[in-house]
């Protein structure tokens, strides 16, 4: 195993706190028909997060999927109710991981959770620095790609240079860290293999 010189971090589930049950409630009781969000290859879902539509065709989709006719603010709202919040302690991991590593944020989203989200912690005193631990942000609605499609990771490692062989990615989901190492990080699969102390400790993170 290298000596670990690089860390990508995957944002929901690994930072910020998500809730796939919140938002699976809050679309049945707009009785928006689950085939159009469930996660299956093609699904607008998957759409929107690799920006092949824009916010107001996804959100046009989703209202006339629901036969009471709900509005445009109340189907957003549904769709931001997957978001949780920040906990503070998870910036003040990512301080201590940025004093001796160079940290990487590479996130599947959308532009309406962006929005959400990021306007959240920039506005929040205690989380507002998030954002300047990173050496870039990559985010799968402005790159035209997502996780777990190789071609993503490939993307961050040429724009900057990487050896995935010493850069570990940090994720919460299983797809995207089968294909990680694939392709030579190593990996961490944040919740399943424990969370900060356990990957501190299985790597010798220097904090």
């Amino acid at each position: 195993m290298k000596k670990i010189s690089e860390i990508v971090f995957d944002f929901g589930g690994v930072f910020y706190d998500i809730d796939f049950i919140r938002l699976k409630k809050a679309f049945e009781e707009l009785q928006i028909p689950e085939q159009l969000w469930e996660n299956k290859q093609n699904n607008i879902f998957i759409q929107f997060e690799k920006g092949e539509m824009d916010a107001q065709k996804f959100l046009d989709i989703l209202q006339l999927a629901s036969p009471i006719e709900p509005s445009i603010d109340v189907i957003k709202s549904a769709f931001c109710s997957i978001l949780v919040g920040m906990p503070v302690e998870n910036v003040r991991y990512l301080r201590r991981f940025t004093k001796h590593y160079s940290c990487y944020l590479l996130s599947n989203t959308n532009e309406i959770h962006y929005e959400y989200f990021h306007s959240e912690i920039i506005n929040n005193l205690q989380t507002r620095e998030f954002y300047n631990s990173f050496k870039k942000e990559y985010y799968s609605h402005i790159m035209k790609m997502r996780k777990p499609e190789s071609e993503i990771f490939e993307a961050v490692i040429q724009d900057n240079s990487l050896n995935p062989e010493s850069t570990l990615f940090v994720d919460d989901m299983e797809e995207n860290i089968v294909t990680a190492r694939k392709i030579g990080f190593q990996t961490f699969h944040f919740g399943k293999e424990g969370k900060w102390s356990e990957l501190i400790n299985q790597f010798n993170i220097q904090v």
